[in-house]
């Protein structure tokens, strides 16, 4: 008389795979498992130099536009963050390793933001904007073609 055990789970993918061959006390949580770095370097904020230049300035309207990302009132946060409520950030930067599915914690969130929060508020926004450019002015196209007479 033969046994069977259960039908044999079929898998795809490599995160999927890995999940499956672990012991069931190291296997991670689904949203561990699907998590991306991001885009920017947090250090990288001297490559925009309009955004950086008015991060620097103005941080608050940097806050702003990024709350503005999420259909949240720009002006209100901005105007928080402006007035020392500097919550704003670490939970706005949480909300977008969230959408995004970044990896990090919101403890790391925190620390990031005490440590060199204008480098964190411009990896932010160039996270959300991408590289079609900053918030701050007109999105530059790369290639500009100038037609002298």
């Amino acid at each position: 008389m033969q046994t069977s055990a259960g039908p044999t789970p079929c898998v795809t993918g490599t995160a999927a795979a890995a999940s499956v061959n672990r012991p069931p006390s190291t296997r991670r949580p689904p949203e561990e498992e699907l998590t991306d770095y991001w885009s920017f370097d947090l250090f990288g904020c001297l490559s925009d130099w309009r955004l950086c230049c008015a991060t620097f300035l103005f941080p608050c309207y940097t806050v702003g536009r990024n709350a503005a990302y999420f259909y949240e009132d720009g002006a209100m946060i901005g105007a928080l963050y402006c007035c020392g409520m500097c919550a704003v950030g670490p939970l706005t930067r949480w909300r977008i390793r969230q959408h995004r599915a970044l990896h990090g914690t919101m403890i790391s969130d925190v620390a990031v933001h005490l440590l060199c929060p204008c480098c964190a508020l411009i990896q932010e926004n160039r996270e959300l904007y991408g590289f079609e450019g900053s918030h701050i002015g007109e999105r530059m196209p790369i290639n500009i073609e100038i037609n002298r007479k």
